[in-house]
Protein backbone atom coordinates (compact mmCIF):
# COMPACT_ATOMS: atom_id res chain seq x y z
CA UNK A 1 0.00 0.00 0.00
CA UNK A 2 2.54 2.87 0.54
CA UNK A 3 3.89 1.36 -2.56
CA UNK A 4 1.03 2.73 -4.40
CA UNK A 5 0.77 5.88 -2.25
CA UNK A 6 3.99 7.11 -3.76
CA UNK A 7 3.29 6.11 -7.39
CA UNK A 8 0.03 8.20 -6.87
CA UNK A 9 1.89 11.07 -4.86
CA UNK A 10 4.52 11.01 -7.77
CA UNK A 11 1.93 11.10 -10.65
CA UNK A 12 0.99 14.49 -8.73
CA UNK A 13 4.02 15.86 -7.99
CA UNK A 14 4.95 15.66 -11.88
CA UNK A 15 2.05 17.52 -13.13
CA UNK A 16 -1.36 17.77 -14.33
CA UNK A 17 -3.47 14.55 -14.37
CA UNK A 18 -5.12 13.70 -18.06
CA UNK A 19 -8.76 14.71 -17.11
CA UNK A 20 -6.82 18.46 -15.70
CA UNK A 21 -5.09 18.93 -18.95
CA UNK A 22 -8.73 17.84 -20.99
CA UNK A 23 -10.26 20.78 -18.52
CA UNK A 24 -8.11 23.35 -19.30
CA UNK A 25 -8.44 22.32 -22.77
CA UNK A 26 -11.80 22.89 -22.86
CA UNK A 27 -11.20 26.64 -20.85
CA UNK A 28 -8.92 27.78 -23.69
CA UNK A 29 -11.41 26.67 -26.77
CA UNK A 30 -13.98 28.73 -24.92
CA UNK A 31 -11.66 31.37 -24.10
CA UNK A 32 -10.83 31.73 -27.68
CA UNK A 33 -14.66 31.53 -28.66
CA UNK A 34 -15.31 34.42 -26.59
CA UNK A 35 -12.35 36.87 -27.66
CA UNK A 36 -13.69 35.78 -31.42
CA UNK A 37 -17.23 36.92 -30.73
CA UNK A 38 -15.68 40.43 -28.97
CA UNK A 39 -13.96 41.27 -31.97
CA UNK A 40 -16.90 39.94 -34.46
CA UNK A 41 -19.52 42.24 -32.77
CA UNK A 42 -17.33 45.43 -31.92
CA UNK A 43 -14.83 45.40 -34.60
CA UNK A 44 -16.60 44.68 -37.66
CA UNK A 45 -18.47 47.35 -39.04
CA UNK A 46 -21.07 45.38 -40.90
CA UNK A 47 -21.21 47.53 -43.89
CA UNK A 48 -21.60 46.34 -47.50
CA UNK A 49 -18.75 46.87 -49.40
CA UNK A 50 -19.73 49.45 -51.68
CA UNK A 51 -18.70 49.05 -55.63
CA UNK A 52 -19.81 51.79 -58.66
CA UNK A 53 -21.50 50.96 -61.92
CA UNK A 54 -19.96 51.11 -64.48
CA UNK A 55 -18.92 54.43 -65.74
CA UNK A 56 -17.88 55.81 -69.06
CA UNK A 57 -14.43 56.65 -68.98
CA UNK A 58 -13.32 60.45 -69.07
CA UNK A 59 -10.01 60.58 -70.56
CA UNK A 60 -9.87 57.08 -72.38
CA UNK A 61 -7.11 56.30 -74.06
CA UNK A 62 -8.50 55.25 -77.35
CA UNK A 63 -7.06 52.90 -79.68
CA UNK A 64 -8.41 54.87 -83.02
CA UNK A 65 -5.55 54.63 -86.10
CA UNK A 66 -4.10 58.30 -86.37
CA UNK A 67 -5.40 60.28 -89.69
CA UNK A 68 -3.60 61.36 -92.08
CA UNK A 69 -4.17 65.30 -91.62
CA UNK A 70 -2.21 66.33 -94.84
CA UNK A 71 -5.07 64.49 -96.62
CA UNK A 72 -7.67 67.24 -95.31
CA UNK A 73 -5.25 70.23 -96.23
CA UNK A 74 -7.00 70.81 -100.03
CA UNK A 75 -10.74 71.12 -98.28
CA UNK A 76 -12.36 74.28 -98.78
CA UNK A 77 -15.96 75.04 -97.53
CA UNK A 78 -15.25 79.21 -96.57
CA UNK A 79 -17.60 80.10 -99.67
CA UNK A 80 -20.52 78.97 -101.72
CA UNK A 81 -18.84 77.82 -104.23
CA UNK A 82 -15.99 75.66 -102.25
CA UNK A 83 -19.19 74.10 -100.35
CA UNK A 84 -20.46 72.89 -103.71
CA UNK A 85 -17.27 70.95 -104.46
CA UNK A 86 -16.33 67.36 -102.95
CA UNK A 87 -13.10 66.91 -103.03
CA UNK A 88 -12.44 63.16 -103.72
CA UNK A 89 -9.40 62.18 -102.44
CA UNK A 90 -10.07 63.47 -98.60
CA UNK A 91 -13.72 61.96 -99.28
CA UNK A 92 -11.86 58.75 -99.81
CA UNK A 93 -9.76 58.84 -97.06
CA UNK A 94 -12.00 59.69 -94.71
CA UNK A 95 -14.62 56.77 -95.95
CA UNK A 96 -11.40 54.54 -95.73
CA UNK A 97 -10.58 55.75 -92.56
CA UNK A 98 -14.57 55.72 -91.25
CA UNK A 99 -14.02 52.07 -91.53
CA UNK A 100 -11.55 51.66 -88.38
CA UNK A 101 -14.03 53.67 -86.11
CA UNK A 102 -16.51 51.56 -83.66
CA UNK A 103 -18.96 52.28 -81.44
CA UNK A 104 -17.02 51.59 -78.12
CA UNK A 105 -14.76 54.62 -79.43
CA UNK A 106 -17.67 57.28 -79.60
CA UNK A 107 -18.55 55.99 -76.24
CA UNK A 108 -15.06 56.01 -74.58
CA UNK A 109 -14.77 59.45 -76.12
CA UNK A 110 -17.98 61.19 -74.67
CA UNK A 111 -20.29 61.13 -77.53
CA UNK A 112 -18.98 63.96 -79.30
CA UNK A 113 -21.48 66.26 -81.70
CA UNK A 114 -21.09 68.76 -84.13
CA UNK A 115 -20.89 72.59 -83.06
CA UNK A 116 -23.96 73.58 -85.28
CA UNK A 117 -24.27 76.90 -83.81
CA UNK A 118 -20.37 77.78 -84.23
CA UNK A 119 -19.51 75.16 -87.16
CA UNK A 120 -19.16 78.41 -89.66
CA UNK A 121 -15.82 79.10 -87.26
CA UNK A 122 -15.00 75.91 -86.66
CA UNK A 123 -15.10 73.79 -89.71
CA UNK A 124 -11.61 73.91 -90.47
CA UNK A 125 -10.26 72.97 -86.89
CA UNK A 126 -13.14 70.13 -86.96
CA UNK A 127 -11.76 68.50 -90.24
CA UNK A 128 -11.58 64.73 -89.10
CA UNK A 129 -12.93 64.80 -85.62
CA UNK A 130 -15.14 62.00 -84.53
CA UNK A 131 -18.98 62.36 -83.61
CA UNK A 132 -21.82 60.47 -82.74
CA UNK A 133 -25.01 61.99 -83.92
CA UNK A 134 -29.27 60.82 -84.22
CA UNK A 135 -31.47 61.96 -85.76
CA UNK A 136 -34.36 61.56 -88.46
CA UNK A 137 -33.67 59.99 -91.77
CA UNK A 138 -35.43 62.32 -94.07
CA UNK A 139 -33.88 61.52 -97.32
CA UNK A 140 -31.47 57.96 -98.40
CA UNK A 141 -30.20 57.33 -101.54
CA UNK A 142 -27.90 55.30 -103.06
CA UNK A 143 -25.15 56.96 -105.48
CA UNK A 144 -22.48 56.26 -108.08
CA UNK A 145 -20.79 59.68 -108.45
CA UNK A 146 -18.20 58.30 -111.03
CA UNK A 147 -18.25 55.92 -113.83
CA UNK A 148 -16.42 51.81 -112.53
CA UNK A 149 -16.78 53.37 -108.84
CA UNK A 150 -18.11 51.75 -105.76
CA UNK A 151 -21.73 52.52 -104.93
CA UNK A 152 -21.98 55.55 -102.01
CA UNK A 153 -24.91 55.76 -99.91
CA UNK A 154 -25.77 59.27 -98.61
CA UNK A 155 -28.45 60.28 -96.60
CA UNK A 156 -29.84 63.81 -94.76
CA UNK A 157 -30.62 63.68 -91.31
CA UNK A 158 -32.47 65.80 -88.90
CA UNK A 159 -31.63 66.24 -85.18
CA UNK A 160 -34.19 66.03 -82.85
CA UNK A 161 -32.84 70.27 -82.18
CA UNK A 162 -33.92 70.61 -85.97
CA UNK A 163 -30.24 70.89 -87.25
CA UNK A 164 -30.12 69.12 -90.69
CA UNK A 165 -26.38 67.31 -91.48
CA UNK A 166 -25.60 64.78 -94.32
CA UNK A 167 -24.02 61.26 -93.96
CA UNK A 168 -22.82 59.94 -96.18
CA UNK A 169 -20.53 56.05 -96.20
CA UNK A 170 -19.53 53.16 -98.60
CA UNK A 171 -22.31 50.40 -96.63
CA UNK A 172 -25.89 50.06 -97.41
CA UNK A 173 -27.33 49.58 -93.57
CA UNK A 174 -28.54 46.19 -92.59
CA UNK A 175 -30.85 46.53 -90.37
CA UNK A 176 -34.36 48.26 -90.84
CA UNK A 177 -34.78 51.56 -88.98
CA UNK A 178 -38.24 50.57 -87.85
CA UNK A 179 -41.38 52.67 -87.72
CA UNK A 180 -39.34 55.65 -86.34
CA UNK A 181 -37.01 56.08 -89.02
CA UNK A 182 -34.71 57.18 -86.65
CA UNK A 183 -30.92 56.50 -86.83
CA UNK A 184 -27.57 57.11 -85.22
CA UNK A 185 -24.67 58.17 -87.09
CA UNK A 186 -20.79 57.29 -86.00
CA UNK A 187 -18.34 59.06 -88.15
CA UNK A 188 -15.81 61.78 -88.99
CA UNK A 189 -16.70 65.64 -89.81
CA UNK A 190 -15.73 66.53 -93.35
CA UNK A 191 -16.92 69.87 -94.59
CA UNK A 192 -20.13 72.31 -95.11
CA UNK A 193 -21.47 70.90 -97.82
CA UNK A 194 -23.75 71.97 -100.28
CA UNK A 195 -25.70 69.90 -102.50
CA UNK A 196 -29.83 69.70 -104.75
CA UNK A 197 -32.17 67.64 -102.96
CA UNK A 198 -35.67 67.57 -104.52
CA UNK A 199 -35.04 70.82 -106.67
CA UNK A 200 -34.10 72.41 -103.25
CA UNK A 201 -30.66 73.44 -101.85
CA UNK A 202 -29.35 72.67 -98.84
CA UNK A 203 -26.01 73.52 -97.18
CA UNK A 204 -25.15 71.74 -94.08
CA UNK A 205 -22.60 69.71 -92.17
CA UNK A 206 -21.15 66.69 -93.93
CA UNK A 207 -20.01 63.46 -91.53
CA UNK A 208 -18.43 60.68 -93.47
CA UNK A 209 -19.15 57.10 -91.49
CA UNK A 210 -18.97 53.53 -91.92
CA UNK A 211 -22.84 52.41 -91.74
CA UNK A 212 -25.94 53.86 -90.51
CA UNK A 213 -27.39 52.18 -87.39
CA UNK A 214 -31.01 51.59 -85.39
CA UNK A 215 -31.94 54.41 -82.66
CA UNK A 216 -34.63 54.96 -80.45
CA UNK A 217 -35.91 58.49 -79.83
CA UNK A 218 -35.02 60.11 -76.79
CA UNK A 219 -37.90 59.83 -73.92
CA UNK A 220 -38.77 63.07 -71.90
CA UNK A 221 -38.12 62.88 -68.33
CA UNK A 222 -40.67 60.86 -66.41
CA UNK A 223 -41.83 61.18 -62.71
CA UNK A 224 -44.75 59.07 -63.18
CA UNK A 225 -45.81 55.38 -63.97
CA UNK A 226 -47.62 55.18 -67.17
CA UNK A 227 -50.75 52.94 -66.25
CA UNK A 228 -51.63 52.77 -69.86
CA UNK A 229 -48.26 51.60 -71.30
CA UNK A 230 -48.22 49.45 -68.30
CA UNK A 231 -51.52 47.53 -68.86
CA UNK A 232 -50.20 46.43 -72.30
CA UNK A 233 -47.28 44.12 -70.71
CA UNK A 234 -47.99 40.09 -70.85
CA UNK A 235 -47.25 37.91 -67.89
CA UNK A 236 -45.49 34.48 -68.99
CA UNK A 237 -47.14 31.09 -68.53
CA UNK A 238 -46.90 27.84 -68.61
CA UNK A 239 -47.37 27.94 -72.42
CA UNK A 240 -44.63 31.06 -72.72
CA UNK A 241 -42.11 27.83 -73.20
CA UNK A 242 -41.74 24.93 -75.16
CA UNK A 243 -39.43 22.12 -74.79
CA UNK A 244 -38.21 20.65 -78.03
CA UNK A 245 -37.17 17.41 -79.12
CA UNK A 246 -33.85 18.17 -79.03
CA UNK A 247 -33.73 19.47 -75.91
CA UNK A 248 -34.23 22.91 -76.54
CA UNK A 249 -36.70 25.67 -75.64
CA UNK A 250 -38.97 27.60 -77.83
CA UNK A 251 -40.04 30.57 -76.47
CA UNK A 252 -42.96 33.09 -76.53
CA UNK A 253 -42.81 36.74 -76.90
CA UNK A 254 -44.04 37.30 -73.55
CA UNK A 255 -41.44 34.97 -72.22
CA UNK A 256 -38.99 37.73 -72.04
CA UNK A 257 -39.63 40.79 -69.71
CA UNK A 258 -41.23 43.52 -71.61
CA UNK A 259 -38.69 45.83 -73.28
CA UNK A 260 -40.62 49.20 -73.55
CA UNK A 261 -42.21 49.10 -69.71
CA UNK A 262 -38.66 48.49 -68.45
CA UNK A 263 -37.42 51.51 -70.42
CA UNK A 264 -40.57 53.29 -69.32
CA UNK A 265 -39.71 52.17 -65.42
CA UNK A 266 -36.15 52.93 -65.83
CA UNK A 267 -36.52 56.45 -66.63
CA UNK A 268 -39.02 57.20 -63.76
CA UNK A 269 -36.52 55.59 -61.25
CA UNK A 270 -33.42 57.42 -62.92
CA UNK A 271 -35.51 60.50 -61.91
CA UNK A 272 -36.58 59.93 -58.54
CA UNK A 273 -33.45 57.82 -57.48
CA UNK A 274 -31.63 61.00 -57.10
CA UNK A 275 -34.30 63.11 -55.18
CA UNK A 276 -34.65 61.54 -51.37
CA UNK A 277 -38.38 63.34 -50.68
CA UNK A 278 -39.74 62.03 -54.23
CA UNK A 279 -38.72 58.02 -53.41
CA UNK A 280 -40.03 58.29 -49.80
CA UNK A 281 -43.09 59.77 -50.68
CA UNK A 282 -43.56 56.91 -54.12
CA UNK A 283 -42.44 54.07 -51.29
CA UNK A 284 -44.40 55.61 -48.25
CA UNK A 285 -47.19 52.67 -48.10
CA UNK A 286 -44.61 50.12 -50.24
CA UNK A 287 -45.62 46.69 -48.55
CA UNK A 288 -42.53 44.62 -48.04
CA UNK A 289 -42.12 41.07 -50.11
CA UNK A 290 -43.46 37.85 -48.36
CA UNK A 291 -43.27 34.06 -49.85
CA UNK A 292 -47.29 34.55 -48.87
CA UNK A 293 -47.37 38.11 -51.06
CA UNK A 294 -45.19 36.78 -53.76
CA UNK A 295 -47.55 33.50 -54.35
CA UNK A 296 -50.34 36.18 -54.74
CA UNK A 297 -48.82 37.69 -57.40
CA UNK A 298 -47.74 35.12 -58.73
CA UNK A 299 -51.50 34.22 -58.92
CA UNK A 300 -52.68 37.33 -60.22
CA UNK A 301 -49.76 39.76 -61.56
CA UNK A 302 -52.18 42.04 -63.30
CA UNK A 303 -53.34 43.37 -60.20
CA UNK A 304 -50.18 44.49 -58.80
CA UNK A 305 -47.96 45.47 -61.48
CA UNK A 306 -46.76 49.04 -61.27
CA UNK A 307 -47.20 48.65 -57.54
CA UNK A 308 -44.40 49.59 -54.82
CA UNK A 309 -42.84 47.05 -52.64
CA UNK A 310 -39.58 46.12 -50.10
CA UNK A 311 -37.88 44.01 -51.38
CA UNK A 312 -35.06 42.41 -48.66
CA UNK A 313 -32.13 40.02 -49.10
CA UNK A 314 -28.89 39.74 -50.58
CA UNK A 315 -28.29 40.61 -54.70
CA UNK A 316 -26.83 37.88 -56.50
CA UNK A 317 -25.14 37.76 -59.75
CA UNK A 318 -25.11 41.64 -60.51
CA UNK A 319 -23.97 42.70 -63.70
CA UNK A 320 -24.21 45.99 -65.58
CA UNK A 321 -25.03 45.02 -69.30
CA UNK A 322 -24.21 47.05 -72.25
CA UNK A 323 -27.45 47.81 -73.63
CA UNK A 324 -26.73 49.76 -77.05
CA UNK A 325 -28.97 52.22 -78.23
CA UNK A 326 -31.84 53.16 -76.05
CA UNK A 327 -34.27 55.58 -75.10
CA UNK A 328 -32.78 56.89 -72.01
CA UNK A 329 -28.78 57.31 -73.47
CA UNK A 330 -27.67 54.47 -71.48
CA UNK A 331 -24.64 52.75 -71.54
CA UNK A 332 -25.41 50.11 -69.34
CA UNK A 333 -28.44 48.68 -67.27
CA UNK A 334 -27.87 46.94 -63.96
CA UNK A 335 -29.45 43.33 -63.85
CA UNK A 336 -29.31 40.96 -60.94
CA UNK A 337 -31.09 38.23 -59.20
CA UNK A 338 -32.40 39.40 -54.81
CA UNK A 339 -32.31 36.00 -52.88
CA UNK A 340 -33.88 35.66 -49.35
CA UNK A 341 -33.95 32.98 -47.21
CA UNK A 342 -37.98 34.21 -46.54
CA UNK A 343 -38.61 33.55 -50.01
CA UNK A 344 -37.29 30.17 -50.42
CA UNK A 345 -35.86 29.37 -53.58
CA UNK A 346 -37.76 32.24 -55.27
CA UNK A 347 -35.35 34.42 -56.61
CA UNK A 348 -36.64 37.58 -57.83
CA UNK A 349 -35.40 39.33 -61.25
CA UNK A 350 -33.91 43.19 -60.30
CA UNK A 351 -33.28 45.75 -63.07
CA UNK A 352 -31.75 49.10 -62.41
CA UNK A 353 -30.59 52.38 -63.79
CA UNK A 354 -26.64 52.64 -64.73
CA UNK A 355 -26.09 54.65 -61.64
CA UNK A 356 -27.72 52.69 -59.17
CA UNK A 357 -25.01 50.58 -56.74
CA UNK A 358 -27.13 47.50 -57.70
CA UNK A 359 -23.66 45.09 -57.25
CA UNK A 360 -23.12 45.78 -53.63
CA UNK A 361 -22.84 42.73 -51.56
CA UNK A 362 -24.43 42.13 -47.95
CA UNK A 363 -28.36 42.69 -46.69
CA UNK A 364 -30.01 45.44 -49.02
CA UNK A 365 -33.37 46.72 -48.59
CA UNK A 366 -34.67 47.91 -52.00
CA UNK A 367 -37.35 49.79 -53.13
CA UNK A 368 -38.89 48.31 -56.59
CA UNK A 369 -42.13 48.36 -58.48
CA UNK A 370 -43.17 45.19 -59.78
CA UNK A 371 -43.66 44.64 -63.56
CA UNK A 372 -44.26 41.22 -64.87
CA UNK A 373 -43.83 37.24 -64.82
CA UNK A 374 -40.91 35.84 -67.08
CA UNK A 375 -40.27 32.41 -68.17
CA UNK A 376 -36.97 30.71 -68.05
CA UNK A 377 -35.14 27.02 -67.99
CA UNK A 378 -33.39 26.39 -64.48
CA UNK A 379 -30.76 24.15 -63.82
CA UNK A 380 -32.74 20.92 -64.30
CA UNK A 381 -34.41 21.99 -67.76
CA UNK A 382 -37.64 22.87 -66.74
CA UNK A 383 -39.72 25.46 -67.33
CA UNK A 384 -39.88 28.51 -64.19
CA UNK A 385 -41.94 31.63 -64.13
CA UNK A 386 -40.25 34.03 -61.99
CA UNK A 387 -41.64 38.00 -60.85
CA UNK A 388 -39.34 40.83 -62.39
CA UNK A 389 -38.54 44.24 -60.68
CA UNK A 390 -37.05 47.60 -61.64
CA UNK A 391 -35.31 49.12 -58.63
CA UNK A 392 -35.99 52.66 -58.18
CA UNK A 393 -33.51 53.22 -54.54
CA UNK A 394 -32.91 51.92 -51.16
CA UNK A 395 -33.56 52.74 -47.84
CA UNK A 396 -29.95 52.51 -45.15
CA UNK A 397 -30.70 49.34 -43.34
CA UNK A 398 -29.54 50.29 -38.98
CA UNK A 399 -26.70 47.76 -38.14
CA UNK A 400 -26.90 48.62 -34.24
CA UNK A 401 -26.30 45.59 -32.04
CA UNK A 402 -29.22 45.11 -29.91
CA UNK A 403 -28.74 45.26 -25.94
CA UNK A 404 -28.85 42.42 -25.29
CA UNK A 405 -26.03 41.28 -27.00
CA UNK A 406 -23.76 43.83 -25.75
CA UNK A 407 -24.78 42.32 -21.94
CA UNK A 408 -23.83 38.88 -23.78
CA UNK A 409 -20.76 39.96 -24.71
CA UNK A 410 -19.79 41.26 -20.98
CA UNK A 411 -20.27 38.03 -19.56
CA UNK A 412 -18.40 36.20 -22.38
CA UNK A 413 -15.63 38.67 -21.66
CA UNK A 414 -15.83 38.32 -17.99
CA UNK A 415 -16.03 34.24 -18.38
CA UNK A 416 -13.02 34.81 -20.47
CA UNK A 417 -11.25 37.22 -17.95
CA UNK A 418 -11.75 34.35 -15.10
CA UNK A 419 -10.82 31.47 -17.31
CA UNK A 420 -7.46 33.17 -18.37
CA UNK A 421 -6.71 33.68 -14.76
CA UNK A 422 -7.64 29.84 -14.36
CA UNK A 423 -5.20 28.68 -16.95
CA UNK A 424 -2.58 31.04 -15.78
CA UNK A 425 -2.66 29.78 -12.00
CA UNK A 426 -3.15 25.98 -13.12
CA UNK A 427 -0.41 26.25 -15.97
CA UNK A 428 2.08 27.91 -13.05
CA UNK A 429 0.78 25.30 -10.47
CA UNK A 430 1.83 22.57 -12.91
CA UNK A 431 5.14 24.15 -13.72
CA UNK A 432 5.73 24.21 -9.64
CA UNK A 433 5.08 20.53 -9.70
CA UNK A 434 7.14 19.42 -12.26
CA UNK A 435 9.83 21.31 -11.09
CA UNK A 436 9.58 19.98 -7.46
CA UNK A 437 9.02 15.99 -8.59
CA UNK A 438 12.21 16.81 -10.99
CA UNK A 439 14.08 17.77 -8.16
CA UNK A 440 12.64 14.87 -5.66
CA UNK A 441 13.31 12.44 -8.31
CA UNK A 442 16.89 13.99 -8.45
CA UNK A 443 17.33 12.92 -4.95
CA UNK A 444 16.28 10.00 -5.24
CA UNK A 445 18.49 8.60 -7.99
CA UNK A 446 21.35 10.29 -6.24
CA UNK A 447 20.21 8.39 -2.66
CA UNK A 448 20.11 4.90 -4.71
CA UNK A 449 23.59 5.51 -5.93
CA UNK A 450 25.13 6.31 -2.59
CA UNK A 451 23.71 3.53 -0.96
CA UNK A 452 25.09 1.40 -3.93
CA UNK A 453 28.02 2.32 -3.52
Amino acid sequence: MKKVHKRASLRVEQGLTQAERIRIGWMGAVLIMAIVLWIRLFTDQQHPKESRAPQAPQDALVSLPQLNTDALAEIKDATAAERAILEPEPFRVLALHAQTLFPDHLEALGEPAIPFADIEEQSRAFRGKPVRLRGELIDAREIIRYPNSSPEYWCTIRTEKGELFFFASLRVPKNLFLSENFVLADGLYLKIYTQILDGERLTAPLVVGKALAPSRRTAAPARQLNRHLLAQVKDAHHGSGRKLSDGTWEWGEEAKPDEEAVWHMLNVAREIETNPALLESEFKDAQEIDIGLLKEIAKRPPLFRGQPFVLHGRVLKARFHRKGENPLRMAFVGDGFLGSTDLGRNPLHLFSTENFPLDIEGPRELLAWFLELEAWEDGDGDLRLGPVFVVAGERDIDFQTPAFVGQIVISFLGIAIVLAGVIAWLARRDKLRSELAARRLLERRQKRRGNIT
